[in-house]
């Protein structure tokens, strides 16, 4: 996905950030290639690529996926949101939040630890 194909998307997660009270002071955004997170700013976008939070970190913030891949092996004190493209939380990955979907693949590994899970259900 290029800058100019996520900006809606962009729009849209700024929108939900706002809606949920939160006091953003910085944001990242991978738009492609490969990109290990070891910590976050407030929140991190991912437009495009694949960004892992490998095994051994433990992130803040929360992570949004608008495109591209997220693999969680760690750890992510936050909540993760999948709006579109793919999410992958691994065998002993630890999210401290929730993990909302509402577009896209999500993969839930049943030896993840996640403190909520909910999936938008069109009507």
């Amino acid at each position: 996905m290029s800058p100019t194909e996520a900006i809606p998307l962009l729009i849209v997660v700024l929108l939900l950030i706002s809606i949920g009270g939160g006091d953003v002071q910085e944001m990242s955004v991978t738009f492609q290639g490969d990109s290990d997170v070891d910590s976050l700013a407030d929140v991190h976008v991912v437009a495009g690529g694949t960004t892992t939070v490998s095994g051994d970190a433990i992130v803040e913030g929360d992570i949004y996926v608008i495109g591209g891949s997220a693999d969680i092996e760690g750890t992510v004190d936050g909540d993760v949101t999948l709006l579109n493209g793919n999410l992958s939380v691994r065998d002993g990955a630890t999210v401290i939040g929730a993990i909302q979907t509402y577009s896209g693949s999500a993969a839930i590994s049943s030896d993840a630890s996640v403190d909520r899970v909910s999936q938008f259900e069109t009507p």
